[in-house]
């Protein structure tokens, strides 16, 4: 039941994430400042898209798979080993 309301809940912070950046990325001044195509969602929407999107799938697979969850692990320990 909790991992059914975890997929709900990021879903959701999807569709607002997604819908906040297809207007941030629509607007004519916000357009204009970075000099995009005014509404037009180029390649910039879609890495922002899913890089938000990104962290919260990853953790959500880790804590349902071990698996994944060591993988991870794996690739981040050079860069926690680094900072202490």
């Amino acid at each position: 039941m909790i991992f059914v309301l975890a997929i709900s809940l990021i879903l959701a912070l999807v569709a607002a994430v997604g819908y906040v950046y297809a207007q941030m990325h629509r607007e004519v001044t916000l357009s204009r400042l970075t000099d995009t195509k005014e509404g037009e969602l180029g390649p910039e929407f879609w890495l922002q898209f899913v890089g938000a999107g990104a962290l919260p799938v990853l953790t959500l697979l880790a804590a349902q798979f071990p698996a994944i969850s060591r993988v991870i692990y794996s690739l981040l320990q050079p860069a926690l080993q680094s900072v202490k």
